[in-house]
């Protein structure tokens, strides 16, 4: 490769990994104030119309960068998309609003940043960029949390201290700051990460705190089985830390949660993990609803958004990353676009090295955990990731012949 091609791929990949960074970042910290500041809450609307100009001229200006090749797999997905799209249009009409209300999240912050991260060749400037940032979600967050604690969360919600954009946005920079800890190993980045866990867990929903823990468990065993001398020793030790606050974790809670209260804060999240009885947040309701339909039209589903249609009485999703494919697309056509796309993620996480890997078991933990509380296929940005993240890691040796 001459010196020519790798000045343009190092500038075309730091120019597309700082535009997706960026547009996490501003995203995040948009959803978290406006769920704390009642001040930006009541111009939401005109944030979101100012945020896509914003978002919109830095894309254009990565796209102008980025290869113009594509890989096969993006390709046939993006094609696969757009004819999904075009069917439910025409077969399932009433779906049509609720596509309309979608688009202007989902192609910019979902579909344009996913076509993005595939022409990268390596994830060097994402782990830069998302360092820092990460750093900067985090403080917003503890900003965000600050404002809910004294003034209550400002939407429409029972509990006035949950906030579940916050602990969202949070689990991401969380996510970032256990990385970095991992590779770096000093002390200050585990002491954030915590802060950002506490966040989630007096403001938040249960559902990031699975991806956390998932991330923590896969990345200690990596550790242990991977590392060798004081390395392996540090991490067992974690380990042993690991189990006893497992067998006790119900007390640490019930602790956790009486200090709370002397400082007059409820935790939802400690209520649901700490009562005798396990509370699914209505989402039994919304998944047997779902699952009775689906078993009525088993082969094509209910189109793009048919979740949404058929819970429109409650004005709720699936709810539920697979149940949103399935029920958007049927048992079987869903069924295979899952297998395909958990069988990319398998092929590139077993492909990837080093950083690549890291991140994208990140995601993974992100994704795939959590999908069966969480998560929906047209508006899940860290899903988008992803699988943009996975194309661009199977494609990586193509990109380098072809640009």
């Amino acid at each position: 490769m001459n010196s020519q091609l790798k000045d343009n791929i190092y500038k075309r990949d730091k120019i597309i990994s700082q535009a997706v960074c960026i547009q996490i970042t501003l995203v995040g910290i948009k959803n978290m104030l406006v769920q704390a500041v009642p001040f930006l809450y009541a111009r939401n609307s005109m944030l979101n119309i100012g945020l896509l100009l914003i978002i919109g001229i830095i894309y254009i200006y990565a796209y102008s960068h980025s290869c113009k090749s594509i890989h096969i797999n993006t390709f046939f997905l993006a094609v696969f998309i757009v004819v999904s799209f075009l069917v439910t249009l025409i077969i399932f009409p009433q779906n049509t609003p609720y596509i309309i209300n979608i688009l202007p999240r989902a192609i910019p912050f979902c579909f344009l940043t996913w076509i993005l991260l595939t022409k990268l060749t390596t994830f060097k400037w994402i782990e830069y960029y998302m360092n820092r940032y990460s750093l900067v979600i985090l403080v917003f967050s503890l900003i965000s949390a600050m404002f809910i604690f004294k003034i209550g969360h400002i939407s429409m919600s029972e509990w006035s201290t949950y906030s579940m954009p916050l602990s969202y946005v949070t689990m991401v920079a969380v996510m970032w700051i256990l990385k970095r800890y991992l590779n770096e190993e000093k002390i200050r980045w585990i002491c954030m990460a915590i802060l950002g866990i506490i966040v989630i867990i007096i403001y938040g929903s249960r559902n990031p705190l699975l991806a956390i823990a998932a991330f923590i468990i896969i990345s200690v065993a990596r550790k242990v089985s991977g590392g060798s001398g004081k390395t392996k020793i540090k991490y067992l030790v974690i380990t042993f830390i690991g189990c006893i606050i497992m067998v006790f974790w119900k007390e640490l809670l019930i602790l956790f949660g009486k200090f709370l209260e002397t400082y007059s804060i409820s935790s939802r999240t400690i209520l649901l993990l700490t009562s005798d009885k396990i509370s699914t947040s209505g989402r039994d309701v919304i998944h047997s609803t779902l699952w009775s339909a689906l078993n009525q039209h088993p082969f094509l589903g209910f189109g793009v958004l048919g979740d949404e249609v058929v819970l429109s009485s409650v004005s709720q999703s699936a709810h539920g990353l697979y149940l949103s494919i399935l029920s958007n697309y049927g048992y079987f056509i869903g069924g295979v676009l899952l297998a395909l796309l958990i069988y990319w993620n398998l092929c590139a996480y077993k492909k990837a090295n080093g950083v690549e890997k890291d991140i994208l078991l990140m995601y993974m933990c992100m994704v795939w955990p959590r999908g069966f509380t969480g998560g929906d296929i047209w508006t899940s940005d860290v899903f988008w990731w992803m699988i943009g993240l996975t194309m661009s890691i199977l494609s990586y040796k193509r990109s380098l012949v072809t640009e």
